[in-house]
């Protein structure tokens, strides 16, 4: 009732049907936003795993769910842990950190 603002008369006068719809209308306002964040970062990981120099065109990643899961994806998919999406993002990290620069001439 707090998540969505219900005083206790409204709560019970609102069918199951209602409520339900409530429930995924306030899921939608609030669980979107950042939805739309993560599947941008995992489609820009994606880009970044492909663009790596030397990548063969067979190693790249067509699908960006098969980089990593989120939990909204299909259950059909193997759920990651968190160990190891931590793993892939060090991964990627690894690929494009800090170069070894050249020391300038004068």
């Amino acid at each position: 009732m707090n998540r969505l603002g219900l005083a206790p008369e409204q709560f019970y006068q609102l069918t199951p049907a209602e409520f339900h719809y409530a429930l995924k209308d306030y899921e939608g306002t609030h669980n979107n936003p950042t939805r739309d964040v993560c599947e941008t970062l995992r489609l820009v990981a994606v880009i970044f795993y492909n663009s790596a120099f030397g990548r063969k065109k067979k190693d790249m990643i067509r699908n960006p769910k098969h980089l990593f899961a989120f939990g909204w994806d299909t259950p059909t998919q193997k759920r990651q842990t968190v160990e190891e999406m931590k793993n892939m993002i060090k991964a990627i990290g690894i690929m494009y950190g800090p170069r070894k620069k050249d020391k300038p001439t004068c």
